[in-house]
């Protein structure tokens, strides 16, 4: 059995995300101090009211594995824009990254990009494995 915190590393009153950080941090320390086992971080994707950590572009890091991000070109503006500032925040970062918009492709349609055996995402997604071969 483990003994452990569930982390959200919540917004502070003044709004500052460093001092969110350095709160959250603080109580992982203090949990290590404690003996406990494990701290087990929140994904709280879209929820930045409850989470310093809601969004992937507050990390100056990520994972060193490639990553395809794909959007529709018929998708809302909101949508492409956020896909492409993702894929941004990764090259500023040094993360492999392929950034690709498909002409005419919307949330559902891009769908079949996927599940043709010769579709742009399956052949991406054959690239990176290639890349990481």
């Amino acid at each position: 059995m483990e003994f452990g915190i569930f982390q959200e590393f919540p917004p502070v009153a003044d709004g500052n995300e460093s001092a969110a950080f350095e709160q959250g941090l603080a109580e992982v320390e203090a949990a290590e101090e404690l003996g406990l086992d494990a701290i087990w971080l929140a994904e709280l994707h879209g929820a930045p009211e409850r989470s310093v950590l809601a969004s992937p572009m507050m990390v100056a890091s990520g994972p060193m594995k490639p990553l395809a991000l794909v959007v529709g070109s018929a998708e809302l503006p909101l949508l492409r824009q956020q896909t492409a500032d993702f894929a941004g925040h990764r090259a500023r970062y040094g993360l492999p990254v392929w950034y690709e918009e498909i002409p005419g492709a919307d949330h559902f349609s891009i769908m079949k990009e996927m599940a043709a055996p010769d579709g742009r995402i399956t052949t991406l997604i054959r690239q990176l494995f290639e890349r990481t071969a």
